[in-house]
Order: structure tokens, then C-alpha cells, then sequence
């Protein structure tokens, strides 16, 4: 007797907006539903060098923020950190827009990247967005633009 077995690939659960919620709620991100996400288009090294910038940018924010909430002055491991963070950063995206200036005068044709939700704090007038994978199963960046940072 022979058997066999035919089955799906796992598949995300979920609409792409429920998964993001999921995804930004698990970060402490916002506690709000995801109500849309917009497409983002262009090539997928660019996207992918652009995001680790993003990463390396939020661990920067991070220290500064918390210094700040310390009311404190960097140290000096901190301030050698943020410094080598903001050279890697700034590496990361002169790179990425050579890479995508050498295409774009090559015609390539962009295509969809990624997905990516924003959202306000109104009160403060802070704006975050939040970037994911195609499939909307892993956030792949967060941009934060913070008034008093």
C-alpha cells in the first residue's frame, strides 16, 4: 500500500491587516488596528539595505531616547556606539542610493518590496512607519520621526 500526502504550504494566518496589527501590537508599537497598509515598490537590495539602516537607526534612537529619559549625558561606550551606529547608517544608505540611482539609469523596472502603515501620535505630533515583508509575517523596519529627538 502506498500513501500519499498532498499538503499546503503553511500560509499565514489571517488578512494581511489583521497579521500586521499582530505583528505591531507584539512590538508595543501601537495598540491600534492596522486599518490599511500601502504598497511599496522599488528593488529588493535597495529595500533591504534601506531597512537595515532603519534598524541600526532605531538602536541609535534608542540610546538617545533613553538617555534622555535618564537625563543624562551619553557615556562614553554610548557615544562611541551612536557614532559607529551613524557611520554604518549613513554607509548603508549612500550605498543603497547609489545602487538605486545605477538602476533607475538602467530602466530597471522597480516591483513590490514590501508593505508598510503609518500612524500619528496627534498629540505629540510624532510619526512612525512601520515596513513588512510581502507576506506580512515579519516587520522589517521602523521609521521613527520624533519631534524633540
Amino acid at each position: 500500500m502506498t500513501a500519499v500526502l498532498i499538503g499546503c504550504a503553511d500560509r499565514p494566518q489571517g488578512t494581511p491587516t489583521e497579521r500586521a496589527t499582530a505583528l505591531v501590537k507584539a512590538k508595543n508599537l501601537s495598540q491600534y488596528p492596522v486599518v490599511s497598509l500601502d504598497s511599496v515598490y522599488g528593488y529588493k537590495d535597495v529595500h533591504a539595505s534601506n531597512m537595515a539602516a532603519l534598524n541600526l537607526q532605531w538602536k541609535a534612537d534608542s540610546i538617545i531616547i533613553n538617555q534622555r529619559a535618564q537625563k543624562r549625558l551619553l557615556n562614553p561606550k554610548e557615544r562611541d556606539e551612536v557614532s559607529s551606529l551613524s557611520k554604518s547608517i549613513f554607509a548603508l544608505r549612500k550605498d543603497a542610493a547609489r545602487v538605486e540611482m545605477k538602476y533607475r539609469l538602467e530602466n530597471r523596472k522597480r516591483e513590490l518590496v514590501g508593505l508598510r502603515y503609518a500612524f500619528a501620535d496627534s498629540l505629540v505630533g510624532n510619526m512612525t512607519t512601520v515596513y513588512f515583508d510581502t507576506d506580512v509575517t515579519k516587520i522589517t523596519g521602523v521609521e521613527r520621526n520624533i519631534n524633540d529627538l
